[in-house]
């Protein structure tokens, strides 16, 4: 912030302030250092394109999809092998069940640009999920499980739904019971899968 405030017109420390505030979860005041660090930013390609990636993030968070994938097509015109740019749209997408297509095409290409990557994987597998496509899903999944050296929560929660979808309900949850511990952002919906054996409609 002292930064920010002694170099007005320099759109990194703005860029950087930002950051912080998304870590601090102070999301709105994120977007509007970063909404300020854009008009700042004309000719700078590189800092344009991070901005726009967060932005996209921080919107999502907030909920207004819109402006989210707007900012996501921003980063991407300018630099369409972005690929955290490529993985976050498409995952995004695929949470909200949206323009499926479009988020397969992002992230087999986030998957070429950066194989092996274990949340670009899961990316890929979760987008299948959507598509009802399990066994797609299932190989994805699994190769990410086996790439990461420390599996998050939500790629168990993930495993769990692909796995119950394939009626292995025994190792669904497991897995389900993998993610509780190692806490897992809305535990009680895991509970309530546990529980009745069922996913949300």
């Amino acid at each position: 912030k002292k930064a920010a405030d002694r170099f007005p017109a320099e759109p990194f420390p703005l860029f950087m302030l930002g950051m912080g505030q998304m870590q601090l979860n102070a999301l709105k005041n994120a977007i509007d250092s970063w909404e300020e660090a854009l008009d700042l930013s004309y000719g700078n390609r590189f800092i344009r394109e991070q901005i726009f990636t967060n932005l996209g993030q921080a919107y999502h968070e907030l909920g207004d999809h819109g402006r989210s994938d707007q900012a996501f097509e921003n980063a991407l015109k300018l630099d369409p092998d972005n690929a955290l740019s490529l993985n976050n749209y498409a995952y995004f997408l695929a949470e909200r069940a949206e323009n499926l297509s479009k988020a397969l095409e992002m992230t087999i290409r986030s998957n070429k640009i950066d194989p092996d990557n274990p949340t670009y994987l899961d990316t890929w597998a979760w987008v299948h999920y959507q598509n009802a496509q399990y066994q797609e899903a299932l190989e994805k999944q699994e190769r990410a499980m086996e790439l990461s050296k420390d599996p998050s929560a939500d790629l168990f929660d993930h495993y769990g739904d692909i796995l119950f979808q394939l009626e292995k309900t025994e190792q669904a949850v497991k897995n389900w019971k993998r993610a509780l511990e190692l806490g897992a952002e809305d535990p009680e919906k895991i509970r309530e899968k546990i529980e009745q054996n069922e996913l949300e409609k």
